[in-house]
């Protein structure tokens, strides 16, 4: 990836977003192919130049700083309210889970288990899920996976930014600089558009 300094040496120009960038742009969000050398990429708190802005041109951007719902990201020690449950068969991977009692909108958390003698002993994140509050008592249950009674409590930490956290930027002049410095860029549209990544150093 080529850099040039420009006067003052602090600010290294690079990645033009070409029409066929903006065409195959990876589907997932960007946040999870940081690094990739693709639109999308984790720009560090980076600035965009607007190189060719049609009218219909618009940028879609994370800002820095930006989190998104709370994920689990671990479990509290030694886990369990109560026991390890009986009945569950060791080990199982990538299972569902439910969520007991009010408050919080926790869902899609999946564990990974071991057991010995029916009774669940370790219990790792397999998918964090969203929405869920420190200390949320967690079942493991899904139809079909022998064993009952494991509740333990999650410790959540903050989430990835999503799609739906970015701050639309349209009316774009050609060879400006968007006002804002940006970690991810969600998407680009318009006819033609070019802009580049001015990575701050």
């Amino acid at each position: 990836m080529g850099q040039f300094p420009t006067n003052d040496g602090v600010v290294g120009r690079a990645m033009p977003l070409t029409a066929i960038m903006v065409n195959t742009i990876d589907a997932r969000p960007a946040w999870l192919f940081q690094n990739s050398g693709k639109p999308g990429t984790n720009l560090d708190s980076s600035v965009i130049y607007c190189g060719t802005m049609p009218a219909d041109a618009f940028i879609e951007v994370i800002l820095p700083g930006t989190v998104g719902p709370s994920v689990v990201s671990g479990f509290v020690s030694p886990g369990y309210v109560g026991s390890g449950g009986t009945g569950y068969e060791d080990a199982r991977f990538n299972i569902a889970t439910t969520k007991q009692g009010a408050g919080g909108s926790g869902a899609g958390l999946t564990v990974n288990f071991t057991a010995v003698d029916g009774v669940v002993q370790t219990v790792t994140v397999n998918t964090p899920g969203t929405g869920y509050l420190n200390g949320d008592l967690i079942q493991i249950a899904q139809p079909g996976v022998p064993g009952s009674g494991a509740i333990f409590r999650v410790e959540t930490s903050a989430g990835l930014p999503t799609a739906t956290q970015a701050v639309k930027f349209a009316g774009l002049q050609s060879g400006s600089i968007l006002p804002v410095a940006v970690d991810y860029v969600v998407a680009i549209g318009g006819t033609t558009v070019v802009a580049d990544f001015v990575v701050c150093k």
